[in-house]
């Protein structure tokens, strides 16, 4: 099973996130606020998976707290869609501490 977390910027891609909405996990958890971070500028964007739970915060704004079954374990991945220009930078991924 796969799903994924979008974070839609307008004007670069308006079908990426038709349906759920930019901050849900597409078809399974739904974001908390809208949102709808500004083009041309650095977000930060912190998504914790502990268990079945996964909470984001895109620039210090919690949106989205959730669970759901399949999420337990899986693969993290960075993604963009053909003629659309995204940058990453400073990722980092850690170990969980109880």
């Amino acid at each position: 099973m796969r799903a994924s977390m979008s974070v839609w910027i307008p004007g670069v891609r308006a079908s990426a996130c038709a349906g759920a909405g930019s901050g849900s996990i597409e078809n399974f958890i739904q974001r908390l606020v809208p949102v709808n971070p500004a083009a041309n500028q650095w977000h930060s964007y912190e998504i914790e998976a502990r268990g079945d739970r996964i909470t984001a915060t895109l620039d210090g704004a919690k949106v989205l707290d959730g669970r759901h079954s399949t999420f337990k374990s899986g693969y993290i991945g960075l993604q963009h869609h053909k003629n659309a220009r995204i940058e990453f930078r400073n990722i980092t991924i850690k170990p969980l501490t109880d």
